[in-house]
């Protein structure tokens, strides 16, 4: 087009008539509105050069072609395609007209209106065009032609943009061996090829093959433009989100940051480019888990779209959508709740319902309802994001077995089975066709399947996706991936359902030690909020399974009871942990070289995390070496913060290397909610007792959390739980009652393994903080204090380890306090309102 234009303006400047020349002031005056952001200037004044050409050479002049042309793609780079389609669709009219459809001309419209087709998500209206465009200019042009690469570039993206890698890597191929003939290796138009090329190599999970491509890319546009120029600012931007997409964001980090400089010099901070690169960069960092970075940045891309292309433009809309995903993380639904209706809005008005793009933010939208529990308003927003995705994308493309699977997930969770079970059998078709079996999604999809058939009591039909689900997993991701624990742990469940308990512990016991090796990997080196989501997504479901296990059982296998105290103490450390940030303590200390081997961990960490949730086909040749790299970086932080803090930080415990001295007993108690086929409300508490010698411990299931909330909640005065003494020593015999009730829930059963016990090591849990067991009286009248030397601790894996305590030598010890006295309200009333 740029060089139709050109053509143009040395043809009227040749003929040199004043209506001509004043028609080229205007173009020249509307390309520079353009070139400035200043789009509604651009607009009127293109709209005047329109009316002057109309007048000056008639509607069926190739001219007004030309100007009908600018017209629209002007409108195209606004986002309003409404107002960009009867401009091209008139403007190839024209071309066929005053030129016919052999000519280069009509090729070059058709291929317009093919791309505004693309923009607006209506892929299979701009396919035939940008068909009949690429025959046209192989007609016209010849293969050699560098217009002819040109259109097999925009057919090959489409096809990308369609998820169809197959037809388009053949079509990149050949666009790139034309730009070599054409014009070089040397030109920047082949750099764009490489460029382009190494975007399919990354979408198809390909980082290997695209790596090499965006670096030669980048090589080329530093040579043919200067690395001044905002192209290659763009590359740098394309290869940093690579190594973002590998997990390594060590090298993304700078890539990114100087995309930004680039961009800033070279288009200025009031150009929509500038805003893309802060997205970006805020993407990365709230990737890495830095929020507050993030969030500053994506506000400034926010304020960036708003200026350089206003609110009504699409990409205002993508910004808004990311920064309502961040809220979502940082889970602040009520502000990402406002942003994703505001999104889901500038979509509709910009790019219409049709759009793709509106039903990824539909999705969105009912991803965070449900996350909000709440169904009802979820549901419709699924089903019209999914008629969305198979009107926009079609129902072969893989996105269609995301929204399926999205919503039979929700239905699961109302307990609509009927309605799950459909949309999961045909989720699990589409990605067998769009991505193969081998794809770890479609093991995703299998296991979802099994979970179905399990709550709908068909074991059978459970049993053969459970573990074929299993197998796909392990091939793709590997033993060592977390979804494969947590499969393992599903199939188990299923055998347990079933009754085959025989079968089901060692796939508990590998799923436990998969869980395990997370804790070893992740937890000492996650921030505050990190650890907290960890113990509840991983160790609530994962380490407690045991106690459900034993209970279910009967206490019936030795190795299972062995597991499951080595997991109570393991739970309760990483618990008494949760709000220790090791690397905060060690950055503390305000060390350069420490702080280095911090954001080496860091970087090697996040890269090693992502390379794991890829299959492991498509992870760096390297993997092992790197993960032995991050091991390394691991234990020397390890050992700093052992010299400087002096503390123990194995949270993977084993009751047998407890330091308890013989004659000593450690009791741990634990509740877990009662799993019988499926999930009720029973919440069961139990004990597991342990000795220096045992060769396993005991356990002693207790009573259900019922039977005890009655009696902690029959009186506000905690003096009931208790026999007090001291002064004002005056419990009826209701209170008695009460506090030899919950004696006999929590102490009674006890009795005989700890009568002979010197020392009593014992870690309370769930609503058992609230008893004073030291005070919960015997049959014998006396206080459990009283008739042994009983010790609480918030895990009994602690016993003999050097754990600082507060400076207790001056304190004031008050018991069993009753206040009795009462305020007369009506002077207390007269008071306040003095006092206001």
């Amino acid at each position: 087009m740029r060089k139709i234009l050109i053509i143009f303006i040395l043809s009227i400047s040749f003929l040199g008539f004043s209506q001509e020349e004043e028609i080229l002031d205007l173009y020249n005056q509307a390309e520079q509105y353009k070139e400035q952001q200043d789009y509604q200037q651009a607009v009127n004044t293109y709209k005047l050069v329109l009316n002057k050409a109309k007048s000056t050479y008639g509607k069926s002049h190739e001219y007004y072609g030309i100007f009908l042309n600018n017209l629209a793609l002007l409108y195209k780079s606004m986002g309003d395609y409404q107002k960009a389609l009867p401009l091209y669709l008139e403007a190839l009219e024209n071309k066929e007209k005053a030129l016919g459809k052999e000519h280069s001309e009509y090729g070059t419209t058709l291929n317009n209106l093919a791309g505004l087709y693309k923009s607006m998500g209506d892929y299979q209206k701009a396919l035939p065009l940008y068909l009949e465009a690429l025959e046209n200019t192989e007609k016209a042009l010849g293969k050699e032609h560098s217009s002819y690469g040109i259109r097999l570039n925009n057919l090959a993206y489409l096809y990308k943009s369609m998820g169809d890698y197959q037809k388009a890597l053949p079509l990149f191929l050949e666009t790139l061996e034309n730009a070599e003939k054409a014009l070089g290796k040397e030109h920047s138009d082949y750099g764009i090829r490489l460029n382009n090329l190494a975007g399919l190599y990354k979408s198809m999970g390909d980082y290997q093959k695209a790596l090499p491509l965006y670096l030669e890319a980048l090589e080329n546009t530093e040579k043919a433009l200067g690395k001044e120029h905002s192209s290659y600012g763009k590359y740098l931007n394309n290869l940093a989100g690579l190594y973002y997409s590998m997990g390594d964001y060590q090298k993304a980090l700078p890539l990114f940051l100087e995309a930004l400089e680039n961009t800033e010099k070279a288009l200025g901070k009031e150009h929509s480019e500038y805003g893309i690169r802060l997205n970006n960069l805020a993407g990365l960092y709230e990737s890495m888990g830095d929020y507050q970075k993030a969030l500053h940045l994506f506000l400034e891309a926010l304020e960036n779209t708003e200026n350089a292309m206003g609110k009504e433009h699409s990409s205002y809309g993508i910004s808004l959508n990311n920064l309502a995903l961040l809220y979502k993380s940082m889970g602040e639904y009520q502000k990402a709740l406002h942003l994703y209706l505001e999104a889901l809005e500038n979509t509709e008005k910009a790019l219409g319902k049709e759009h793709s793009s509106y039903g990824k933010y539909l999705n969105n939208l009912a991803l965070l309802y449900q996350s909000m529990g709440e169904y009802q308003k979820a549901l419709p927003l699924f089903l019209e994001a999914l008629e969305n995705t198979e009107n926009a994308l079609g129902k072969e493309h893989s996105s269609y077995g995301i929204s399926l699977n999205n919503l039979a997930l929700l239905y699961k969770s109302m307990g609509d089975y009927q309605n799950a079970l459909p949309l999961f059998l045909e989720a699990l078709e589409n990605t067998e066709k769009a991505l193969g079996k081998e794809h770890s999604s479609y093991g995703k999809y299998l296991n979802n399947l099994a979970l179905l058939y399990q709550s709908m009591g068909e074991y059978q039909k459970a049993l053969p996706l459970f573990l074929e689900a299993l197998v796909n997993t392990e091939k793709a991701l590997g033993k060592e991936h977390s979804e494969y624990g947590i499969f393992l742990n599903n199939l188990a469940g299923l055998y347990e359902s079933m009754g085959d308990y025989q079968k089901a512990l060692p796939l508990l016991i590998e799923s436990n030690d998969n869980i395990l090796n997370q804790i070893k990997q992740n937890f000492s080196f996650q921030n505050e909020k990190g650890k907290e989501a960890f113990i509840n997504n991983i160790v609530s479901a994962g380490l407690n399974k045991f106690s459900q296990f034993n209970y279910t059982t009967d206490n019936s296998y030795l190795e299972s009871i062995s597991v499951g105290t080595n997991n109570i103490l393991t739970s309760k450390g990483l618990l008494l942990n949760a709000s220790k940030d090791i690397l905060s303590l060690l950055e503390s200390l305000d060390d350069e070289e420490h702080n280095d081997k911090i954001l080496q961990f860091r970087a090697q960490r996040k890269y090693i995390n992502t390379q794991q949730q890829l299959t492991i086909d498509k992870r760096v040749k390297d993997f092992t070496e790197q993960k032995e790299t991050l091991e390394e970086l691991e234990r020397e932080l390890v050992k700093l913060y052992n010299i400087n803090f002096g503390e123990d930080l194995n949270y993977v415990k084993d009751w047998k290397k407890t330091q308890l001295k013989d004659n000593e007993i450690a009791i741990e108690y634990t509740h877990f909610r009662y799993f019988n086929k499926k999930w009720t409300e029973s919440t069961m508490y139990v004990t597991y007792l342990y000795k220096k010698n045992w060769e396993t411990p005991k356990v002693i299931n207790l009573f259900e959390e019922k039977q005890l909330k009655k009696y902690l909640s029959s009186s506000n005065n905690p003096n009931i739980l208790y026999k007090t003494r001291g002064s004002k020593a005056k419990s009826t015999t209701a209170q008695l009652a009460v506090a030899d009730s919950i004696y006999n829930l929590v102490w009674q059963p006890l009795e005989k393994y700890v009568e002979t016990s010197e020392k009593i090591y014992f870690s309370p849990d769930g609503l058992l903080h609230k008893i004073a067991f030291a005070a919960l009286p015997n049959p014998d009248n006396k206080l459990i204090g009283e008739v042994y030397d009983i010790n609480q601790m918030g895990s009994t894996a602690d016993v003999g380890m050097n754990i600082k305590y507060p400076n207790l030598e001056d304190v004031l010890l008050i018991g069993g306090v009753k206040y009795d006295y009462q305020i007369d309200s009506t002077k207390q009333k007269k008071k306040l309102l003095t006092a206001f």
